[in-house]
């Protein structure tokens, strides 16, 4: 605007000559339309029906709506009645949350005052617990391990 053009030459601002903004054109009617446009005939062409998904995917899905937001609470202590020097230093407090809605599991640690621990939240951050349990350090042997 002239206003603006004004102020920034008193200021010692060099500006630009105005630039013309390019007339609004309409579009051409679609008997002119180029012939690389998309007819009407491709654009509303069949399409492939849609995978169809197992019993397994509707089960899940329906179990997520019948149970969002539904949480199991559950409370629970680990007991070390040997280390820390005392019957109750080492016992800590967890909090174990079981959601229904796709079947995870979180658990949460319960920071205790004065306990001297850092806070660390989560013990176990919220996810599916493996189906069959091998231990703790112990894995199944592939079958390059049996060959050996």
């Amino acid at each position: 605007d002239e206003f603006t053009r004004a102020f920034l030459e008193r200021e010692g601002v060099f500006v630009a000559p105005d630039i013309a903004f390019p007339e609004e054109r309409d579009p051409p009617p679609p008997s002119q339309a180029p012939a690389s446009a998309p007819s009407l005939a491709v654009a509303s062409a069949p399409r492939p029906p849609p995978a169809r998904s197992s019993g397994a995917d509707k089960a899940k899905g329906r179990q997520f709506l019948e149970h969002d937001r539904n949480v199991l609470r559950f409370f629970a202590t680990s007991e070390h009645p040997g280390l820390g020097g005392g019957d109750t230093a080492a016992n800590r407090a967890f909090i174990l949350h079981y959601f229904l809605a796709d079947d995870t599991v979180e658990v949460l640690e319960v920071l205790q005052r004065n306990s001297g621990r850092d806070p660390f939240p989560k013990l176990l951050r919220r996810q599916a617990l493996p189906k069959q349990n091998y231990g703790v350090g112990i894995r199944p042997a592939s079958d390059d391990t049996r060959r050996r």
